[in-house]
C-alpha cells in the first residue's frame, strides 16, 4: 500500500475510533467471557449435531489473468480443512440482531471459526462492543429486547445485507437444515431491513407461510430453545493488526458442500427456467444500487465491445430471486466488473464461462470470486486495469478496462464459429 493509500485509511480509521470512543464510554455492560459454539457443547451446555462433516477441499488454482498481469503475485492457496458444519441446539439464549454473538448465561457465544485476537467485528467497529486486552471478554451495548419465542432458527449474520454474502454465508444454513422434520415450522430469525429479494429467497427454499421475525440492528429477542447453524462460509470483516502491518491478508472460507448443496436446491426450485437456450450475459452495474463506486471509466467502448459480440445486456438490481434465477440457470458465459450480483453463478450450470472486470492496485486480491467458482465448476479469467488518481479508499476508486484485454478474453470464452455466426446476425440487423 501507497503512502497516500496509507493516510486515507489512517485518517478513515482515526475518525471512526473517535466515534467509536464516544459510543464505548456509554457502555455501561458487564465483562461476558467468551465462549466458542464446542465449548459451549462440551461444558454441557448445548447439543450438536453434525450437519456436514469435515471437508478436505483441494488446493483452489491461481487466478487468471487476460492481458494486463496484477501488480501484486497471485498464488494457488493451499489446501484447507473445513471444520465440518454443525446445527447446535442451545436453551435460554439471547439472539442479537446484524451479529455472530449470541448471550447465554452471561456469556458470549461465538463461532468456532471466529478468532478474537484476529478478527475484528462489525459490532466493535460500530462502538457497539469493546474486546479486552487479552481478547478473553467482550462488553456490548445491546439494544432493546423484542419479545420472547419458545423455539426459532437463527439467521441473523453480521454481514447479511451484501447479496454475495447473503448466498454464500446464510443462504446455504437453511438449505442445509431444509429435511429435518422438527425445524420445520419453527419461526426463522433475520436481520430487518433485507431487501425484498433475498426474503423471498427464503420463501424458495422453505415455501410460502414460514414464519419470519426480524430482529433490528444489535437489539435482541429472547428465545427458549435456539437451533443455530455454524458458518458455511466466512470472510473476516475487518484483521485487528492492519494498521501495525499495513497488510490486510484477505481470508476466505468456503465450505463446497454447503455451496452445491444451495445450488442444487434453488435450481430444482427453479428447474421450469432449466433447458431453454443458453445465454451469455453481461452484468451491467448500477451506480444507483451499488455500494461502493468502483465504476469502469471507459464503460462506453466497454459496452461498445460487449455490443460487437452479441451478448445480452442485463441489470439485476432490484430484481427478484426468481427472475435472476431464470436469467442464469442457461448461462454459459457471464462478463461483469466485479460486484455482489456475480454471486448469481450460483445458478448457472457447472462449466459456465466467466470474466470478471477489475481494477489492479498494490496489495489486490482476486480470490474471493475465484474461489467460488471453482467450487462451482465454472471457468473465471479476469481482465484488470489501471485505477484512476483520487482521494478514495484505493478498493473503492474507479478504474478502466483496456479494450484489447476484454476482446481478448470474449475470444477466448466464445469459440470461432460462434463469434462468427453472432457477428453476422448482428452485421444483417444493423443492415436492415
Amino acid at each position: 500500500m501507497s503512502a497516500k493509500d496509507l493516510s486515507i485509511e489512517i485518517k478513515q480509521f482515526v475518525k471512526t475510533k473517535k466515534r467509536v470512543s464516544r459510543n464505548l464510554k456509554k457502555i455501561r455492560r458487564p465483562w461476558l467471557p467468551l465462549q466458542s459454539n464446542s465449548e459451549l457443547a462440551q461444558s454441557g451446555g448445548a447439543e450438536i449435531m453434525k450437519l456436514l462433516t469435515n471437508e478436505h477441499v483441494s488446493d483452489f488454482p491461481a487466478p487468471v489473468f487476460v492481458g494486463r498481469q496484477p501488480e501484486s503475485p497471485q498464488l494457488a492457496l493451499p489446501k484447507k480443512n473445513w471444520p465440518g458444519i454443525t446445527l447446535t441446539r442451545m436453551t435460554n439464549v439471547r439472539v442479537l440482531g446484524n451479529c455472530n454473538f449470541i448471550i447465554r448465561d452471561g456469556k458470549a457465544i461465538h463461532p468456532d471459526i471466529y478468532t478474537p485476537e484476529r478478527d475484528r467485528s462489525p459490532i466493535e467497529m460500530y462502538g457497539r462492543a469493546r474486546m479486552d486486552e487479552q481478547f478473553k471478554r467482550i462488553k456490548i451495548s445491546v439494544g432493546l429486547t423484542h419479545g420472547h419465542l419458545p423455539v426459532a432458527v437463527n439467521l441473523c449474520d453480521q454481514t447479511p445485507y451484501n447479496y454475495a454474502h447473503w448466498l454464500t454465508e446464510v443462504l446455504p444454513k437453511l438449505a442445509l437444515i431444509e429435511d429435518i422434520p422438527e425445524l420445520c415450522d419453527a419461526p426463522i430469525l433475520v436481520d430487518h431491513g433485507l431487501a425484498e429479494n433475498l426474503l423471498e429467497s427464503i420463501e424458495a427454499l422453505t415455501g410460502p407461510g414460514r414464519k419470519i421475525i426480524m430482529v433490528d440492528r444489535y437489539d435482541n429477542i429472547c428465545v427458549d430453545t435456539l437451533y443455530n447453524i455454524s458458518p458455511t462460509s466466512y470472510c473476516p470483516h475487518e484483521f485487528r493488526d492492519f494498521f501495525k502491518t499495513n497488510q490486510r491478508g484477505f481470508q476466505f472460507f468456503f465450505s463446497d458442500v454447503a455451496l452445491n448443496k444451495l445450488r442444487d436446491s434453488l435450481r430444482r426450485r427453479y428447474s421450469k427456467y432449466a433447458n431453454c437456450r443458453p445465454r451469455s450475459i453481461y452484468l451491467k452495474r448500477t451506480t444507483l444500487w451499488a455500494y461502493n463506486d468502483r465504476n469502469i471509466i471507459n464503460i462506453d467502448d466497454i459496452e461498445n465491445i460487449i455490443d460487437d459480440f452479441s451478448i445480452e445486456t442485463i441489470n439485476v438490481s432490484g430484481m427478484s430471486i426468481a427472475h435472476q434465477a431464470r436469467i442464469f440457470m442457461n448461462a454459459k458465459l457471464i462478463v461483469a466488473p466485479t460486484g455482489a450480483a456475480l454471486a448469481n453463478m450460483i445458478f448457472a450450470p457447472p462449466g459456465c464461462r466467466i470474466i470478471v472486470m477489475a481494477a489492479s492496485y498494490h496489495g489486490a486480491t482476486y480470490d474471493y470470486f475465484n474461489q467460488i467458482a471453482h467450487i462451482l465448476g465454472h471457468q473465471l479469467q479476469f481482465v484488470i486495469g489501471p485505477q484512476a488518481e483520487d482521494n478514495r479508499y484505493h478498493m473503492n476508486r474507479n478504474y478502466s478496462i483496456d479494450p484489447a484485454d476484454l476482446k481478448q478474453a470474449l475470444s477466448q470464452s466464445i469459440p470461432r464459429r460462434v463469434q462468427e455466426v453472432q457477428t453476422g446476425v448482428q452485421r444483417s440487423s444493423r443492415a436492415a
